[in-house]
């Protein structure tokens, strides 16, 4: 039967260009036609169906790599010339870093003293309450997750106790975890997106260097993120106007009767989150987070320097090694930081099984064809001054949908940078390079938006969890600032498509 099966996947092509559907017009690589979206279009569905982004990239990831292996011009041995082996090492390289410090500082507490002395410092009412969930959400900007935990779990029992609504403090929480991540790319997302956007025929992005400068050049293009966390700033400081009749009766209920959920509220119960995992008789100390911190940027521009992106990306973890004796040093015990180490290893687990799957999925529809397929078919259908904005929208819905962003990333990049890229050709833009930058800057701060006002999202029910907020209060209230740095983010993107389009 398996036989039978893989018989049949095998002439699909075949059946493919009998009727036209697939293009053969092109040397490079394998082109199926329309067939080389199936992979990436089976991912989605699954993920709307089951709203499991895990399981559904890689049957998507296994489907494509059927399709590439039956082809009569193909064969194991070939995998070494398409494969990103740099990008996937470098990428489990840095999960596990992130793995190690989580272990480490839920060990040690360092992030947890330094943010407690932080907050101690400066916490005096509803404003300063904000603005410390604010600026601490800006300083671990390692990843959304990560960012989610800690923040609401050191700054909530602070803001509860100075009327902060859940609604508001879940807002801060959410909206500077990934936005943040997208803006300070010292953390995965660059190294990861890179692995997405390799476009044949482009020659400044054709090594994973060039495409993580490519990636870094475009941050300050990534308008959505960067509202999103002035919003939260200004919703800090009471002076956000774009918050919605909602927000605001859970602002003046907390503030007037103490009350910090709605009526019907059911908040999320999570005491892992308030339960202390410090080995017993430690006391914590800020400055092993600064060693920690200091010894992972070290070692990573060391590193960069003389090895190159993934081999900084896979030893930057080393970095932690004197943060580790300084705390056996003060008394914790070897056995207690291993298990410390470890559990923070497993946490990540899922992570780098996503990982692995998104950038084989990505990779395979490049492989397939589903970039040059999609291009061909659009790249005179959309006009360049719409194209960000299209983008933005389309990564929007499906991030919503799916509830992941990092997935999406997987979904939509293998299409739109080779269509952004054929439609500057086609139209004859005076800028193709800005206009494949503003493209970019739409397609992820797209995920992100989607992934953000997602109830199927982790960041969005973490920062639920963490706030002790109703999630669907929280998705109920934060839409409406979204939704207006979504709105402003695709006028300025239009606009500067114009410059694009036509020069200066």
């Amino acid at each position: 039967m398996n036989g039978e099966i893989l018989e049949f996947i095998g002439r699909i092509p075949l059946l493919a260009t009998a009727i036209g559907l697939e293009d053969t017009e092109t040397p490079e690589g394998l082109r199926l036609g329309i067939l080389s979206l199936f992979p990436a279009i089976l991912a989605l569905l699954l993920c709307f169906r089951y709203r499991r982004p895990l399981p559904a990239i890689w049957v998507g990831a296994v489907v494509g790599f059927v399709l590439w292996i039956v082809q009569p011009s193909t064969n194991l041995s070939m995998l070494y010339q398409w494969f990103p082996y740099d990008t996937m090492i470098g990428l489990l390289g840095l999960i596990a870093t992130f793995g190690l410090m989580l272990g480490l500082w839920r060990t040690n507490g360092a992030a947890l003293a330094f943010a407690e002395a932080i907050s101690r410092r400066f916490v005096r009412g509803p404003r300063s309450a904000k603005l410390a969930a604010w600026g601490l959400g800006v300083l671990f900007f390692q990843g959304g997750a990560f960012s989610a935990v800690l923040v609401g779990g050191v700054i909530k029992p602070l803001a509860d106790r100075h009327r902060v609504s859940h609604e508001e403090l879940s807002y801060v929480i959410d909206a500077t975890s990934s936005p943040i991540s997208l803006l300070i790319p010292l953390n995965a997302w660059p190294f990861y997106v890179q692995g997405l956007l390799a476009v044949s025929g482009v020659a400044f992005l054709t090594t994973a260097y060039d495409r993580i400068l490519f990636y870094v050049q475009s941050v300050p293009l990534f308008f959505f993120a960067m509202l999103s966390v002035t919003f939260t700033f200004l919703l800090a400081i009471d002076r956000l106007p774009f918050m919605g009749q909602r927000f605001r009766r859970a602002v003046t209920r907390a503030r007037d009767t103490g009350k910090l959920d709605s009526a019907h509220a059911q908040p999320l119960s999570t005491p892992i989150l308030s339960h202390s995992a410090i080995a017993r008789g430690y006391e914590p100390r800020p400055s092993e987070f600064y060693l920690g911190i200091a010894g992972i940027i070290v070692m990573f521009v060391v590193a960069f320097r003389f090895l190159g992106p993934a081999w900084a990306f896979l030893t930057m973890g080393l970095g932690l090694v004197p943060a580790m004796l300084v705390s056996v040093k003060r008394g914790l015990a070897w056995n207690v930081l291993g298990r410390g180490l470890a559990y923070g290893t497993a946490s990540v687990l899922p992570i780098c099984l996503l990982l692995v799957a998104a950038v084989m999925l990505g990779s395979l529809s490049g492989e397939l064809g589903a970039g040059h397929f999609v291009s061909r078919q659009l790249s005179g259908a959309i006009h360049p001054l719409f194209l960000p904005a299209t983008l933005f929208l389309l990564s929007g819905v499906l991030a919503f949908g799916t509830g992941s962003s990092w997935g999406t990333f997987a979904l939509v990049l293998p299409f739109s940078m080779p269509l952004a890229w054929a439609v500057a050709i086609v139209t004859e833009v005076a800028h193709p390079q800005f206009l494949l930058m503003l493209c970019l800057a739409a397609s992820v701060n797209g995920s992100v938006f989607g992934d953000q006002c997602s109830p199927l999202s982790d960041t969005t029910i973490l920062s639920s969890a963490a706030s002790g907020c109703d999630v669907m209060d929280h998705v109920r209230t934060q839409w409406i600032p979204s939704a207006f740095a979504a709105a402003f983010a695709m006028v300025l993107w239009t606009l500067l498509a114009i410059i694009a389009t036509w020069g200066f």
